[in-house]
């Protein structure tokens, strides 16, 4: 535009007869900065393109028409004289442009003459918005032709340019919602007089749209980032571990600003000296498998040490090149911390599961498939461990399975914790057995955690006993703490276990008062009794001789005979994992 431009003004110049330099002189401008307009190497004011138009004799809208072709003779040819830029009437020479269609290139673009008073003198526009109010604007006021109003429109910096003489720039939204970037600039006459201002908009509503989608586009963005646990990171392949850019949350997740993971290596600075090598060689092999993912530690701003995991991936153009990397870190403390734990007391349930010596199964709620053995169990059923995770516990209980299903069912519900049943061990022999049991939820699976102790020498002693029997003989039949009192509570005789555990010798108690604390336990048994009537089918739990302990009275009556009372104590093994 500016070559054409400066072609016009030296086709008008040689048609007037002047040199650069008459032509700069009358003007009021420098020969040199004519010289330039016409080369096209500068662009003309406002101000200049009035006082060169006035200079030469034309309309300021002729300076923007095309230099017509000279006819064979070297004259121009003949036609109708040429229109104010606006102004009705086709090209002046058939072929050539006329000025409105030159400026029809500009999307959008309007351009206004007015007076002081801001009549119209002249006006162009291509926008279709401006384009339906040209007929008939000239002598009216701007405001009020082309948007109805009785004054100035709001915001447009036209009004104050004149006032102020002085050019002026901004940006305009008019009440159909039309948004444009203004120029206004006044022209003066040779005495400093206003004559008239310049007034270019270029619509830009659309331009303006996208950057409000952009705008929204990129706070939406912004808060997405805030709010994600994961800070996103970028950086070189020369140096990844200097992100050139890394998402404020940073600071929010591991308390570091953007400025500090901007400086060489900090992050790198940060990383558990235990930690350091390995992330450095695992950085290595990045450019060979493309992909990284790896856990560390870090130190955060409180000097706190964090897990964090590192996703990284590699980015290279279609031959191969590398472009950057992008990556992600995560602040995984509190999972990999539950982790820790979570192995931690597994390893420590399979110590107490495989070398606990009280007999042990796991065993499924719903279908009662034996999942799991320990070896004590292994050792008293007489089968190995793979033999009796092939088995159900309907193949070693002697129940008949709706009572077997629904004694499982009670069990899986914690309604009933303590059994008695049972057992046929792998030489047919059959044992009773006491089981404790704990359900253990599995995802949606129901484990049983069964404690199995073998009470059958104890069952037979207590079935065996019979009025008048000799004491000695029955408590010989007992392996576990025992003692047999007489109705005052009197030791008729007790095992050697119990002499043990009361630190004493079993002629030492023969005939002597019950001890307070064995004392204590035979009264909370018969208590027990009496409130629930369960003694004979369940174990009193309670602390005797300084150790956990489980209890059982029976009271043996007879013709003729005293009342005997059997005492029999045990020890009570925790469960694995304090359950």
């Amino acid at each position: 535009m500016k070559k054409l431009f400066g072609a016009r003004i030296k086709a008008l110049r040689h048609q007037a007869g002047l040199t650069q330099a008459e032509l700069a002189s009358q003007a009021g401008i420098s020969d040199r900065f004519l010289g330039r307009l016409e080369r096209g190497l500068a662009a003309p004011s406002f101000e200049s393109v009035v006082i060169l138009a006035r200079t030469l004799g034309v309309d300021p809208g002729e300076l923007f028409q095309p230099a017509p072709r000279k006819s064979a003779r070297g004259k121009p040819p003949e036609g109708p004289p040429s229109h104010p830029v606006g102004g009705p009437g086709d090209s002046p020479v058939s072929g050539v442009p006329s000025q409105a269609d030159f400026l029809k290139g500009i999307d959008g673009i309007t351009i206004k003459c007015v007076d002081p008073e801001m009549k119209l003198l002249w006006m162009f526009s291509n926008n279709p918005f401006m384009q339906e109010r040209i007929q008939g604007h000239q002598g009216r006021k701007c405001h009020s032709h082309l948007h109805g109003f009785e004054s100035p429109c709001p915001g447009c910096e036209l009004p104050e340019s004149i006032r102020a003489l002085r050019p002026l720039s901004g940006e305009l939204t008019v009440p159909e919602g039309l948004t444009f970037l203004t120029r206004s600039a006044p022209v003066f006459d040779e005495t400093g007089r206003l004559v008239c201002a310049i007034h270019l908009t270029v619509d830009i509503t659309e331009r303006k749209h996208m950057e409000e989608a952009l705008r929204l586009t990129q706070a939406r963005l912004e808060h997405l980032l805030a709010s994600s646990p994961m800070v996103l990171r970028t950086c070189s392949p020369d140096d990844p571990f200097t992100p050139t850019y890394v998402s404020e949350n940073i600071r929010d997740i591991f308390g570091h600003s953007q400025l500090d993971l901007m400086e060489a290596s900090f992050w790198l600075s940060q990383v558990h000296p235990v930690d350091a090598e390995r992330v450095r060689r695992a950085q290595a092999g990045l450019a060979a498998r493309g992909r990284l993912l790896q856990d560390y530690r870090v130190r955060n701003r409180e000097g706190v040490w964090r897990w964090v995991r590192d996703h990284q991936r590699l980015v290279t153009d279609c031959e191969g090149r590398q472009l950057e990397i992008v990556g992600a870190w995560q602040d995984i403390t509190d999972s990999k911390a539950s982790e820790i734990v979570l192995r931690s007391s597994e390893s420590r349930y399979r110590d107490l599961f495989l070398t606990n010596s009280t007999v042990q199964l796991l065993v499924d709620g719903d279908t009662g498939a034996i999942l799991d053995a320990n070896p004590a169990a292994q050792a008293f059923y007489g089968y190995t461990c793979g033999e009796l995770r092939s088995m159900n516990i309907a193949d070693i209980n002697t129940l008949e399975l709706p009572v077997l299903g629904q004694r499982l069912r009670e069990a899986s519900s914690a309604r009933t914790r303590v059994f008695r049943f049972r057992h046929k061990i792998a030489s047919g022999a059959l044992r009773d057995v006491e089981v404790r049991v704990s359900p253990l939820l599995q995802g949606k699976r129901v484990v049983l955690h069964s404690l199995i102790f073998d009470v059958t020498d104890s069952q037979t002693a207590m079935q065996s006993v019979k009025p008048g029997r000799d004491c000695a003989a029955l408590l010989g039949m007992i392996s576990d703490m025992a003692a047999v009192l007489d109705s005052g509570e009197k030791l008729l005789a007790c095992n050697e276990p119990l002499a043990q555990a009361l630190g004493s010798t079993r002629d030492a108690l023969r005939g002597a008062p019950c001890p307070p604390e064995l004392s204590d336990v035979l009264h909370r048994c018969q208590q027990r009794e009496a409130q629930a009537g369960l003694a004979d089918e369940t174990w009193l739990r309670c602390t005797f001789a300084g150790r956990e302990a489980q209890a059982r009275a029976t009271t043996i009556s007879g013709q003729g005979q005293p009342d005997k009372i059997v005492i029999v104590l045990r020890d009570s093994p925790g469960l694995p994992g304090g359950r």
